[in-house]
């Protein structure tokens, strides 16, 4: 709602501008009239924005700044990064989003976003087992190609790829696949017992916090 809100007050400040008086003022220098709002979807790369654009009865009204691929929309790419690679849960990115009034924003957007707002794949290799060997191999071929600044990686926690990330990113964090772990623990309780074991499990990550967590 707060992002509803500011995006309509800097419209209706624009609109203002054009039409020389504020909404029901009565000015000489009124140019035009108000005539009510039309719905827009404004779609970027990472969310969809439900707008309502003022109308005006003689002439037309369009925002410059609601055009795609403008500053403010790399403003929210690298927010969401941002607040990702500072260990911000996905679910509560996903929930600051939509609290700016943005709908439309998948977790798979969240978690792979880099800030140019473009997935991409950065490598893929083919072993025979994953020997920390084949993994620092293959790591070291991505660092001699460029890849820097490595700040978070995801992993099933395998001990050959922890200890390769361990030594050739050595500054990054690192945190565990939770498709892998729940994997794991279900793969430890009767067939019967997975669903409800799995829900409890999956309440954990909601968290606010670490102690909350423990709790």
């Amino acid at each position: 709602e707060a992002m509803r809100w500011l995006v309509h007050e800097l419209m209706e400040a624009e609109v203002t501008a054009m039409v020389e008086a504020g909404p029901y003022e009565r000015t000489a220098e009124r140019t035009t009239q108000r005539n009510g709002h039309r719905s827009r979807r404004w779609d970027i790369r990472v969310a969809t924005l439900e707008l309502q654009i003022p109308r005006l009865r003689t002439g037309s009204y369009f925002s410059s700044w609601l055009e795609p691929r403008k500053r403010s929309e790399q403003a929210l790419v690298a927010v969401v990064a941002e607040a990702y690679v500072q260990g911000v849960s996905t679910r509560k990115v996903e929930a600051l989003v939509q609290s700016l009034g943005i709908a439309g924003i998948r977790k798979s957007q969240v978690s792979c976003l880099p800030r140019t707002g473009v997935r991409e794949g950065l490598g893929v290799d083919v072993a025979l087992s994953k020997d920390v060997v084949l993994w620092k191999e293959f790591l070291r071929s991505l660092q001699e190609r460029g890849l820097r600044g490595v700040k978070l990686e995801t992993s099933d926690a395998h001990r050959g790829l922890k200890q390769a990330i361990a030594e050739v990113f050595v500054s990054s964090s690192g945190q565990r696949c939770r498709v892998h772990f729940m994997r794991n623990v279900e793969a430890r309780v009767p067939r019967a017992a997975q669903p409800m074991v799995a829900a409890a499990v999956r309440t954990i990550f909601h968290q606010a916090d670490h102690a909350a967590a423990q709790a």
